[in-house]
């Protein structure tokens, strides 16, 4: 089923996503950890949230396709790619001891799950966390760790399932790993860049942050311009002065730097000092290379003073020259959390996460010129407890530490409002004036937005 209607206007409400009047059933409700990646793909646009949750869109922004693949329900979903006749997802299962499981999943173009393969690999220690990035034309994947030093990394074989790793990298938080493109090996950002030989073995690195920003702030991301240059993004508070930033300085920085950690042009873009950025947080790929030769970076505020943070954007031609770059303000008191973010086609980007509070799911989508052209706006699903039920005299409401007020509403099966309030965590409501029969009761937000739905039964 296709409706063509504008972006802004796809919302998910309860358990089905809602286009106008127009309603698409996804399975098992809300997503309930955020998007965890998107693509885009043929038909338009995919994504996929940490709980299996996988949504097709098309580039009006019309749902054309969603399904939840509870039965996965073990796996966290990290990345999605397209194929020319199916979509590949890789993620893991949730660490045992010093012990993970990696995962590939083969979809169909309608969502449907084919087959599965798991490859268990060994961990420095508990809770050394990996990122997983597939390489479709040699079928392998590479893996680093991040979260424990010393951090590891490696690859897999998905035809022999061999995985070659080496399990002391450097002592630094590594977060992305990529094929070198010159020469055998591989390339590690982080606190560092890092290369490696084709065993993984340490070859060199360059701390980055400490000759270039006079500071140790972890957040390198970088993708390759040509086969011996390569854009680079972060963030940065500078303690020290160094040659292209002053002590005290805040801000942004994206710039061209060649295989010999030689800077060929900078861009630095200075924040108010009352604001704290981060641009690459932990585990985000907030540096994406378009189709049309231009990168897209973006990153976000922290919140502060009790203000809500600020969605940043910029965009860069491949000799590093800035587009555009701007913010995006939301007037609700959010923190956006998970940032990452998608380039279109047409020279623009999608912006997706999450924030709180509330839990709301989001995407943006912004032009080729910076323009943010539509936003859609997902409750996330959060524990709720509606009980008894069926009931005879009263039902209580248990929000799970959910901070923001609703609006209450119970009807009856003719439409008629018979009940409304406005709550806030747990909340307790008389029903001996009701008649025996169902009703339907609707939490929404103050803004309108759906949170959840349910039916009653008073006996």
């Amino acid at each position: 089923m296709k409706e063509k209607l504008v972006f802004l206007l796809f919302l998910l409400f309860g358990a089905n996503l809602v286009i106008g009047q127009i309603q698409f059933e996804i399975s098992d409700g809300n997503l309930t950890n955020g998007w965890a990646a998107s693509v885009e793909v043929e038909a338009g646009y995919l994504f996929v949230g940490y709980d299996q949750k996988m949504v097709l869109l098309s580039q009006d922004g019309v749902v054309i396709d969603s399904l939840s693949h509870s039965n996965l329900d073990s796996i966290q979903f990290q990345y999605v790619y397209e194929t020319p006749d199916s979509y590949i997802v890789i993620g893991m299962t949730e660490e045992v001891d010093t012990m993970v499981r990696f995962w590939k999943g083969l979809f169909s173009k309608d969502l449907e799950f084919q087959s599965e393969q798991f490859i268990p690999i060994s961990l420095n220690k508990v809770g050394q966390i990996l990122e997983f990035h597939w390489d479709g034309v040699s079928d392998t994947v590479l893996f680093v760790g991040w979260a424990r030093n010393p951090t590891m990394a490696g690859s897999i074989d998905l035809a022999t399932e061999e995985v070659v790793k080496n399990k002391q990298l450097v002592p630094f938080p590594t977060r992305q790993i990529l094929r070198r493109r010159t020469k055998p090996g591989y390339m590690a950002t982080g606190y560092t860049i890092t290369y490696l030989d084709e065993n993984f073995e340490l070859d060199t690195f360059f701390r980055f942050h400490q000759n270039i920003l006079g500071s140790g702030v972890a957040g390198l991301d970088v993708e390759y311009v040509t086969d011996s240059t390569f854009i680079f993004a972060t963030h940065f508070k500078c303690s020290v002065s160094k040659e292209y930033v002053q002590k005290g300085d805040l801000g942004v920085m994206v710039g061209i730097m060649d295989e010999d950690f030689q800077i060929l042009n900078v861009d630095t873009i200075i924040m108010p000092k009352s604001e704290s950025w981060t641009l690459l947080p932990y585990r985000e790929q907030t540096l994406a290379a378009s189709t049309d030769s231009t990168f897209i970076v973006a990153g976000k505020t922290y919140p502060y003073e009790g203000k809500a943070t600020r969605i940043f954007c910029a965009k860069y031609s491949k000799a590093g020259e800035r587009l555009f770059a701007n913010t995006y303000f939301t007037p609700q008191k959010y923190n956006h959390l998970a940032i990452k973010v998608t380039a279109t086609s047409d020279g623009g980007c999608l912006i997706f996460g999450y924030r709180e509070p509330g839990g709301d799911a989001y995407i943006l989508k912004i032009g080729p010129n910076g323009i943010l052209t539509g936003e859609v706006t997902i409750p996330l699903a959060q524990s709720i407890q509606v009980y008894p039920n069926p009931t005879t005299d009263e039902i209580r409401f248990d929000l799970d530490n959910l901070s923001r007020e609703l609006n209450l509403e119970l009807i009856d099966l003719q439409g008629k409002v018979v009940l409304q309030r406005k709550i806030l965590g747990s909340y307790e409501i008389s029903t001996k004036h009701l008649s025996k029969g169902v009703y339907v009761y609707r939490l929404q937000y103050l803004n309108g937005n759906l949170f959840r739905s349910g039916k009653i039964i008073k006996k």
